[in-house]
């Protein structure tokens, strides 16, 4: 099920943030993951938004293990990049 499966996201403002702070490396390595903290499921990223909008949404029952990729920005963080938008929650707030 497609809301049983984890999501990587990054706000456009940390991604530009992002592209700007590795191309000041002088040595940069050659591979980031430009994602945010907190890879979360597609069904809580829905149901933070709804409780936002003060609505409420029915539990999914998932049978099986979540699906999709839980992606690390350890060492972009590690290379000294602070995120502005640290979760789907602050970056979906400044939108709500």
């Amino acid at each position: 099920e497609a809301d049983n499966a984890y999501t990587n996201r990054i706000h456009r403002e940390d991604c530009a943030g992002v592209l700007m702070h590795l191309s000041a490396l002088s040595a940069p390595e050659s591979i980031y993951n430009a994602v945010d903290d907190d890879p979360a499921l597609r069904s809580e990223v829905i149901s933070w938004i709804a409780a936002q909008k003060g609505k409420t949404l029915s539990a999914p029952d998932f049978t099986e293990q979540p699906s999709g990729k839980r992606v690390s920005n350890r060492r972009l963080k590690l290379s000294g990049y602070t995120f502005e938008f640290p979760t789907f929650r602050e970056g979906y707030r400044s939108l709500l």
